[in-house]
């Protein structure tokens, strides 16, 4: 109760006061102003694995939706995007040109190559492209993201070095 008969602590309890000595500044850490110019740096890394590139891929479909008969759907900044879209938003940071996706990253040349490999041994050779294979009648987005999972779990297993 306070002196005035309320509820809650006294009034000389509410703040206890400052510190016995004063907090000096962290001298380990440079100050960032509210003047300063923040430098906001890519969230993805020039030197990704393919593994990398292809559970990003899974997670911007999570988020972004999947489709099926061409790379994205619409034209907004972040469509919905079939396999290989969602390998190249995750690679390049935005869409394919689908005239030139040949002349894309290196990344995703390889996060590519590692699906089609994948596919291509686990479906015995059944399908010609890894497009052929998302656009498949009956194909649903759980089945895609679960592919782009596992093929990345079997290129750490394999050619990257270990479980993640």
């Amino acid at each position: 109760m306070t002196d005035t008969g309320e509820p809650g602590p006294s009034p000389d309890k509410a703040f206890p006061g400052p510190p016995a000595r004063p907090i000096a500044p962290r001298k380990d850490v440079a100050t960032l102003h509210p003047t300063h110019n923040q430098t906001i740096t890519a969230a993805l890394s020039p030197a990704s694995s393919p593994a990398d590139i292809l559970r990003r891929a899974a997670c911007y479909l999570l988020t972004h939706g999947w489709r099926q008969g061409g790379l994205y759907a619409g034209s907004s900044h972040t469509p919905a995007a079939c396999a290989i879209g969602a390998i190249g938003m995750a690679a390049c940071g935005g869409r394919l040109a689908p005239t030139n996706p040949r002349g894309a990253r290196p990344t995703y040349r390889a996060a590519v190559t590692v699906l089609h490999t994948y596919l291509h041994r686990v479906t015995g050779g059944q399908y010609r492209s890894i497009g052929a294979w998302n656009d498949a009648p009956g194909r649903t987005a759980a089945e895609v993201i679960a592919a782009l999972h596992a093929a990345a779990d079997d290129y750490d297993h394999t050619a990257g070095g270990g479980v993640r």
